[in-house]
């Protein structure tokens, strides 16, 4: 009886059935398939309930006009833009109502629970003024610092910087008065720094009159 020829190895082999395939390749593929398929189904409802749920947010928004109404947006809808502004609004009012130390801490808040807001610099610095007007001079300075030595340049850094001199000129300390509005002024040009640059300059002649 003559021996049947070996296949080698390393030769692709023809499945004669059909079903012979399937079996070997078709279930995986189907299962990857659905399972890709389940994935984008759940991508777009949570897409969809994303959307709907900051347009929810957004309507209430546009009618809340008190501090309660905004802060009940905010814990309603965390994580929404909606949620960021009715924290915004609710720290702005606290500020105008002269509670400097409830502003700070809802300032802070924000900061902590949306540090990628594009409102984030306006944020900061508000915070840094509710500290200086509360009597919290360390922390504002602390504050007012980290505005000014933020890398890249923070928005407020001029603000920072003039808020800062006056805070040295109440402690004696005119060298770091002097100090800290020089290095803004040679760090920004007249045009990027626009009046603060020119506020800047008065303040900087004014520590020099006064130290001669």
């Amino acid at each position: 009886m003559a021996n049947q020829p070996s296949t080698p190895l390393d030769e692709p082999q023809i499945l004669e059935d059909s079903s012979d395939f399937f079996q070997q390749y078709g279930k995986p593929a189907l299962l990857a398939t659905a399972a890709f398929i389940a994935i984008l189904i759940g991508s777009a409802f949570w897409m969809h309930s994303r959307i709907a749920r900051e347009e929810e947010a957004s309507e209430k928004l546009t009618g809340a006009t008190t501090e309660q109404q905004w802060q009940a947006i905010a814990a309603q809808y965390p994580g929404t833009g909606a949620a960021a502004l009715a924290l915004i609004q609710a720290a702005h009012a606290e500020q105008a109502a002269a509670n400097f130390n409830g502003a700070a801490t809802l300032y802070e808040n924000i900061a902590r629970q949306y540090p990628s807001h594009p409102a984030l610099p306006a944020v900061q610095y508000a915070r840094a003024q509710c500290l200086e007007a509360s009597g919290n001079r360390a922390d504002a300075k602390n504050a007012y610092e980290a505005i000014f030595h933020a890398k890249p340049a923070h928005a407020f850094a001029g603000g920072a910087a003039i808020a800062l001199a006056k805070i040295y000129y109440n402690e004696k300390n005119l060298t770091a008065a002097r100090q800290v509005l020089g290095d803004y002024l040679s760090n920004t040009s007249a045009q990027s720094g626009g009046s603060r640059v020119q506020e800047a300059r008065g303040l900087l002649r004014d520590l020099s009159a006064i130290s001669q």
